[in-house]
């Protein structure tokens, strides 16, 4: 992990045209699944999957899509962290509707020359149902725990990573189709060489 923390930077030119293997992309996204199980406190019949980054509550409140170019637009895909499997979602999202929805601003470039984006949501139920107002502080908390743990993961297997804030949440929230009163995106990893 050394390694990942001294070569981590921000990548703002990609090239779509280098290789790209996507078995370091899985392993980050592997690096989210459940290390252990605990019995719940209040019902034993209950098992709580604890997963390798911290979460107050162990509410996980943060979801992982993945956004992926193909010859007709883009793919998008569900990363559920309890099976370890991507579930697609949508197809064929057209590169306008990426480039609206996730490039505030005049440079569009970054659809054109990533290999994809992590699009990181929260469901705030999870924590705020618990924690009242302050479960909105820990899911974004959460929420940056999440993004620098992917970072760092993708670093180390050499993969290039640009943290993106800059996109309109009501065309996200449409893109990865949720309802925006229980979930909206917070956070964008664009990936690539």
């Amino acid at each position: 992990m050394c390694k990942a923390i001294k070569q981590r930077r921000s990548c703002r030119s990609f090239e779509r045209s280098k290789p790209f293997n996507r078995t370091g992309l899985l392993r980050a996204l592997m690096s989210c699944t459940p290390t252990r199980k605990a019995q719940a406190f209040v019902d034993d019949s209950i098992y709580l999957n604890f997963r390798p980054y911290p979460s107050p509550g162990g509410l996980y409140p943060v979801e992982i899509h993945l956004l992926e170019p193909t010859d007709n637009g883009f793919d998008l895909k569900y990363f559920n962290p309890n099976t370890g499997v991507l579930h697609k979602i949508r197809s064929d999202i057209s590169v306008t509707e990426v480039e609206n929805a996730l490039c505030v601003g005049a440079d569009k470039s970054l659809v054109h020359t990533t290999h994809g984006a992590l699009l990181l949501s929260v469901l705030w139920e999870r924590t705020v149902v618990k924690y009242g107002i302050a479960g909105y502080r820990f899911a974004l908390i959460e929420l940056g725990i999440v993004s620098q743990h992917l970072s760092l993961i993708l670093a180390d297997q050499d993969i290039e990573t640009l943290n993106w804030g800059a996109f309109y949440d009501d065309k996200v929230t449409d893109l990865i189709g949720a309802d925006p009163c229980l979930e909206t995106l917070g956070s964008v990893i664009w990936y690539g060489k």
